[in-house]
């Protein structure tokens, strides 16, 4: 028995380019997409594989260097924490002022001064009413200037505003901020200090400084280098 098929050449290309529009959907679908890598979901291998790309996840990039291709981080965690003292200004009652002598020269004696944060709660009032406020000091550098006059030359510029003009290390007696009369960083021993007979003298030492805190206020002290 024989069978005869005639084909036509109209029929014969639409049957060829049929054969390979299909082939080429299923070599598509075979690969996955660079640079992601990892198996192909029905066969063969992915672009990553044929060329030797490494499998980047999704946080990576890839790059190429001396060593051929590799993966590097998108995303750098970087942890920095600035050098800090924290130290508390805090009543036993409502009529002792709380002080507290600190020396800063390993916070505010370089030359990129110290930021002094003030975390206040006034302990007393019906609505518990708290503030903050940032203190930037800034000391003078022997460096820069020579230290022509005695003492060590200071400035404080408060945020929000207000400036304070001070020099320690010498018999002046100065105050460095005194943010609603809540708390006050002061070069001497005020009268109001427990233990303390007198408003004493400013200290010798440029470094050391008195913080006094107000009786009805709580307050943290935050000295960032």
């Amino acid at each position: 028995m024989e069978i005869r098929v005639n084909i036509t050449k109209s029929y014969l290309f639409i049957i060829i380019g049929a054969i390979l529009l299909i082939g080429s959907f299923i070599f598509v679908f075979a690969y996955n997409n660079p640079p992601v890598g990892g198996n192909p979901t029905v066969m063969g291998h992915s672009i990553d594989e044929v060329y030797g790309f490494p499998n980047c996840n999704a946080t990576q990039s890839l790059v190429h260097n001396s060593s051929g291709w590799g993966c590097s981080n998108l995303i750098t965690t970087i942890n920095y924490v600035r050098k800090n003292i924290t130290f508390s200004l805090s009543s036993p009652d409502s009529v002792t002022y709380s002080c507290q002598n600190i020396n800063l020269q390993d916070y505010c004696a370089d030359e990129d001064g110290c930021d002094i944060r003030l975390e206040m709660q006034n302990k007393n009032d019906g609505y518990d009413q708290v503030r903050t406020i940032d203190e930037h000091i800034y000391m003078e550098q022997s460096s820069m200037s020579g230290n022509k006059n005695s003492g060590i030359y200071g400035w404080t510029r408060q945020e929000g505003g207000g400036d304070y003009s001070w020099i320690t290390g010498t018999s002046g007696q100065y105050t460095l901020f005194d943010p609603w009369s809540w708390v006050w960083m002061l070069n001497y021993a005020h009268s109001y200090c427990p233990g303390q007979t007198g408003t004493g003298p400013a200290y010798a030492d440029p470094y050391v400084f008195n913080f006094m805190g107000n009786p009805s206020i709580n307050t943290k002290v935050i000295v960032y280098d």
